[in-house]
């Protein structure tokens, strides 16, 4: 039979061991984001301006009949349920 204060040792030494294991591989994990993060910044550039949707100036387009029919749906539901 193995003493107590042994196997009590025996634990606390693979705690350290295994939560050792788990930071360093947390801390490798960290360096590799910051790492791919640098290079993205270095090589990916200005990102291109965003167009206007044709909507956006005024002109109608087929957005403005699904609005109409959700609007209606909305009133609709809000008619019968009395909210």
């Amino acid at each position: 039979m193995v003493p107590v204060n042994e196997m009590v040792m025996e634990g606390l030494t693979l705690l350290a061991i295994g939560m050792g294991i788990v930071f360093g591989f947390l801390l490798l994990l960290v360096g590799a984001l910051n790492l791919m993060a640098r290079l993205v910044r270095r090589f990916a550039g200005e990102p291109a301006p965003m167009a206007l949707a044709e909507g956006a100036a005024g002109v109608p387009t087929d957005e403005s009949a699904v609005v109409a029919a959700i609007t209606a749906a909305v009133a609709l539901y809000r008619s019968r349920h009395g909210a």
